[in-house]
């Protein structure tokens, strides 16, 4: 099985409706304290993605909260007492962790992002509580990530969805009756691997049931039903192998691993030129295949050892795992020291663009 190339960046859709603006979103959710006044903090922030995914306030929100039989908990909106925003396109909310009642189970918090009276976004993330007397609250610090956007022609999640102002993804951290704990360590040293996203699917792979994010021990924990699962894990610069993960979950609960160790991307074709590399993925997390990618000078003209050499232009096409990569002059090397320009075009036309200074080094991963 081919390896899967970890994601650098998540592609942004094409044929944007510019005339209109449409939300992303974050969700952390985490415990804070230990007793009868624990709460559970979410963290949310917010994104312009009509052009580049850009930190912006929505014009309003409502966060709704569900018990675990449920019921509505919780109604708010952006005027809440409870409610935070604490920097442009940055909010915090806090909820006492039960519904007053001590109630155990899955709680599941929604949050909406309005422009006008549209629904422009819309994410969820969810935590249990198991104990009534507090003592073991746990929201598994799990992530959940949604973008609603229009117009997004192409993308296999908007297939029956197309020009429609409806979400396109919504992923959470599953809603099955088991916990599976799922662990991520290094091929290497056996150390955790924080920041790994996983995706849990079903086993023909045409759904996906949950989300996570592992955290500092490396754990990400999925609440699923009785049976196989195919898990994939992606992070920059982490190379997995096998993928994707076949898991069992099994009641009460089921417990996992995956190993990742370090991506090499190999030497460039001469020992002067740096290797830039990274992947391009879509909104869903799926590799996009045969992307243009170019490297152009900002400037001209440009010499390198004497020699005029602009203009001067890269380009690189995306594999069937979305990787890229180009070999180009250091910037420190060239006259005048100058700035490149990477360019990412699909088929409807270009759809990211970012100035950068390629180092003097052998290799480098391209952050967007």
């Amino acid at each position: 099985m081919k390896r899967l190339k970890v994601i650098i960046f998540c592609l942004l859709p094409v044929l944007l409706n510019t005339a209109s603006k449409s939300y992303g979103f974050d969700i952390f959710p985490e415990v804070v304290g230990n007793g009868v006044s624990d709460s559970i903090i979410l963290t949310f922030e917010t994104f312009d993605t009509t052009a580049l995914p850009l930190a912006a306030d929505p014009d309003s929100l409502k966060i709704l909260r569900f018990g675990p039989d449920g019921s509505l908990v919780d109604s708010l909106g952006e005027d809440a007492s409870s409610l935070e925003n604490i920097r442009v396109g940055s909010y915090t909310v806090h909820f006492r962790g039960s519904d007053g009642s001590g109630t155990k189970g899955r709680y599941l918090i929604r949050v909406y992002a309005y422009v006008g009276d549209e629904i422009r976004g819309a994410a969820s993330a969810g935590y249990y509580v198991k104990s009534g007397n507090w003592d073991d609250l746990d929201s598994a610090k799990l992530y959940a990530k949604a973008i609603l956007d229009t117009l997004q022609d192409g993308f296999a999640s908007q297939t029956n969805q197309a020009n429609l102002d409806v979400p396109v993804s919504s992923c959470g951290a599953g809603s099955g009756a088991y916990p599976c704990s799922l662990y991520v360590f290094s091929s290497a040293d056996s150390s955790a691997l924080q920041g790994i996203s996983l995706r849990f699917m079903n086993s023909s792979q045409t759904a996906t049931e949950a989300v996570g994010l592992s955290n500092s021990e490396g754990l990400v924990v999925a609440s699923l039903d009785e049976a196989i699962y195919r898990v994939w894990a992606y992070k920059a610069g982490i190379e997995f192998e096998g993928l994707p993960d076949s898991v069992n979950m099994l009641a009460p609960s089921t417990v996992d691993t995956i190993w990742g160790s370090g991506f090499d991307p190999g030497q460039p074709v001469s020992p002067e030129l740096c290797r830039i590399y990274g992947w391009v993925f879509d909104l869903s997390g799926y590799a996009i295949a045969g992307v243009t990618v170019m490297a152009r000078l900002n400037e001209s003209p440009v010499s390198h050892d004497g020699s005029v050499i602009s203009p001067y232009y890269r380009t690189a096409s995306t594999d069937s795992t979305g990787y890229w990569y180009l070999d180009l002059i250091p910037s420190d090397n060239l006259e005048p020291v100058c700035e490149y320009e990477i360019v990412i075009y699909h088929d409807s036309g270009r759809i990211a663009r970012k100035s950068v200074a390629v180092p003097d080094q052998a290799s480098w991963e391209l952050d967007w």
